[in-house]
């Protein structure tokens, strides 16, 4: 089954899938795509009284800005040009990647939660050969095995339930208003 997320919009309500995002993005950082939707399957479950978000209703803080994120975020909420996305290098769990720590918060009216990726999931040597890689100092192996990390890691997520990749607790003290 292909992920997807429903998400309302001034048109209605869109179902937005991973071919979707794929092919707005492309295939790059595949991986950073295919968690974006499970970031946010995982946060939309958590207040599942709350129902179908708008786009407008949903903020992001985000431990890392890699291409396939980004993008992601930007095609399912609009987060960016609604200036709805904070890139916060500060946030503090989750394992680290070239871009910052897999970490995020998603902040609706009806409430907020913090997600990290789990540990264990990612190569042990994903962040530091993504980081020589993405400065142009990779060698060749470091390249291949970097493309492989991206590709092999979104392809390995995409079966698994979202609460199998992320954590996730509740974030008492802050709240986004409407």
């Amino acid at each position: 089954m292909i992920p997807s997320i429903k998400i309302r919009d001034y048109a209605g309500e869109l179902t937005i899938t991973l071919d979707d995002l794929e092919a707005f993005h492309d295939k790059d950082h595949f991986g950073g795509v295919v968690l974006s939707i499970k970031v946010l399957q995982r946060a939309f479950a958590a207040f599942p009284a709350a129902g179908v978000p708008h786009r407008d209703e949903v903020a992001i803080v985000a431990g890392l800005n890699p291409p396939g994120l980004i993008d992601s975020f930007e095609f399912m909420l609009r987060a960016v040009s609604r200036k709805r996305l904070v890139v916060d290098q500060t946030l503090a769990h989750g394992p680290a990647s070239p871009f910052g720590r897999f970490c995020f918060e998603v902040h609706r009216p009806c409430g907020a939660v913090a997600l990290w990726v789990r540990e264990g999931l990612l190569p042990d040597d994903f962040a530091t050969t993504g980081k020589k890689v993405e400065a142009g100092f990779g060698t060749e192996a470091e390249i291949a095995r970097w493309n492989g990390y991206k590709r092999d890691v979104g392809v390995a997520m995409i079966p698994m339930r979202p609460e199998d990749i992320l954590e996730l607790r509740p974030i008492e003290s802050r709240r986004m208003v409407a």
